[in-house]
């Protein structure tokens, strides 16, 4: 064997980022760091690339280079969080917090969008005797886009955040709550449609008049709860990488409309329910229909098909859920 064969690519720059990341983080747990200067990590990312860049074209021959590249890296970072608020070096600013609120007033029903991010979301009804027809404490970053305008006894609601990327970096190091927080009156009947992010969301429409929902979930889990109503409404379901959770209560009155990515799907009915599941098209996951179904078309190996309960025929109140679509994630009904 010969002697002469180059040595694989060894650098010492990673090892010393890894070291600067707990420098730093020790220093802000010490309190030697205030919690605003470290909101300047967000404007120092790009000399990680300058890094990266010298240490492939130098630290392939001598590693001790890739050393003194993160090294210097490191204490550059440490120097300008020590003194960059003193220097008033711009910084990336923190999550803002606003209160939004929207008066009931004559309003006879509301047309609902909400663009989430990637915090999380509660979402829940008001208390009845609430003035408001939407009450909401957001945290954000960026801009915040937010607009109310009645007509015809009708009132338009759109929420959304943008000019900051809270997909791919959303610090908090304060340790607060950063969820956003959103109330909507039990009063008047409600078209709501719904985009989810990253951000898990806990959405609650038990007691809320829906005339119809459209939510696109994204990468976040979803817990969904329906209404129950003797008015029937409309629900447009999509579901991506993240796992949803839908439950419907008793004397719930609906046609559901489902598709799903990679996430799972797992749908809770109530005893003895009025139901009717009709599978259109499957794909590599797995499907489960229970909970007092059986199964009308297809074969018992079959994942298409369609599954009722006894009662559905000549119920007036009844649940109808068509899957038009399934990815590789399961889906489950009990």
């Amino acid at each position: 064997m010969s002697e002469n064969r180059p040595r694989g690519y060894r650098s010492l720059f990673w090892p010393m980022i890894l070291i600067g990341v707990g420098v730093v983080w020790l220093l802000s747990n010490l309190g030697w760091l205030p919690n605003n200067s470290l909101w300047l990590l967000l404007n120092l990312w790009p000399l990680l690339l300058v890094g990266i860049g010298l240490d492939l074209i130098f630290a392939r021959r001598l590693p001790v280079v890739g050393a003194l590249l993160g090294l210097a890296l490191v204490a550059v970072v440490v120097v300008v969080l020590l003194v960059g608020p003193s220097l008033n070096l711009p910084q990336a600013s923190g999550p803002e917090t606003r209160t939004l609120t929207v008066p009931l007033e004559q309003n006879r029903s509301a047309s609902v969008d909400l663009r989430l991010s990637s915090y999380s979301t509660n979402l829940h009804a008001l208390a009845e005797s609430s003035t408001a027809l939407f009450d909401a404490t957001i945290h954000y970053s960026g801009t915040l886009n937010f607009t109310s305008q009645g007509s015809n006894g009708n009132m338009d609601i759109h929420l959304s955040q943008s000019g900051f990327p809270t997909w791919f970096f959303s610090p908090n190091f304060n340790g607060e709550d950063l969820s956003w927080n959103i109330g909507l009156s039990p009063n008047v009947p409600l078209t709501l449609s719904i985009n989810g992010a990253s951000g898990s969301s806990d959405i609650d429409l038990s007691t809320l008049q829906l005339k119809s929902l459209r939510m696109n979930a994204a990468s976040g889990s979803t817990q969904l709860t329906l209404p129950a109503s003797t008015q029937a409404y409309t629900v447009d379901f999509r579901s991506a990488s993240g796992s949803a959770n839908i439950r419907l209560p008793a004397g719930a009155n609906l046609t559901m409309h489902l598709s799903a990515a990679s996430g799972s799907v797992n749908i809770s009915l109530p005893s003895n329910p009025a139901a009717r599941v009709e599978v259109q098209n499957s794909g590599s996951g797995s499907v489960n229909v229970t909970g007092g179904l059986s199964r009308q078309t297809g074969g018992s190996r079959d994942k298409t098909g369609a599954w009722e309960s006894a009662s559905y025929a000549s119920a007036t109140q009844r649940i109808l859920i068509v899957v038009t679509d399934l990815g590789s994630g399961s889906f489950n009904i009990d």
